[in-house]
């Protein structure tokens, strides 16, 4: 698995627009437990691969489209045992790379929680 520039891009951005600060804060807090996850989880809880657009807009406006795979694993870990989940990617055939961290619970506004994303690429 490899860390680089667009996931941790991806964590202060989602694809429509800057994610706000206390949720950018919760994903860099979250960062280090990255590499439990992965050892960790035993199995891939979600797989989704489907052809997406990738990169910026060409001098014509149109993006390239390539085959794009998604991995959520997720476990209990850190030193207050939390429940997170860890996203990872990979774009064609290149190498699988860090995509996105998060709690494995989103808190929504009447209190309740959902365990699982509607959009795991968003996530």
């Amino acid at each position: 698995m490899v860390l680089n520039a667009e996931g941790l891009h991806h964590l202060r951005y989602s694809a429509e627009r800057e994610r706000s600060k206390p949720e950018q804060m919760l994903k860099f807090r979250l960062l280090p437990l990255t590499l439990d996850v992965i050892r960790k989880s035993g199995t891939v809880q979600e797989y989704r691969k489907f052809w997406q657009p990738i990169g910026k807009k060409g001098a014509d406006g149109m993006r390239v489209a390539k085959e794009v795979e998604y991995w959520g694993l997720v476990a209990i870990v850190g030193p207050r045992p939390d429940k997170i989940r860890v996203i990872l990617r990979r774009v064609g055939t290149s190498n699988i790379t860090f995509w996105s961290v998060m709690r494995g619970a989103k808190i929504l506004p009447d209190g309740r929680s959902r365990l699982a994303p509607e959009i795991l690429e968003a996530d």
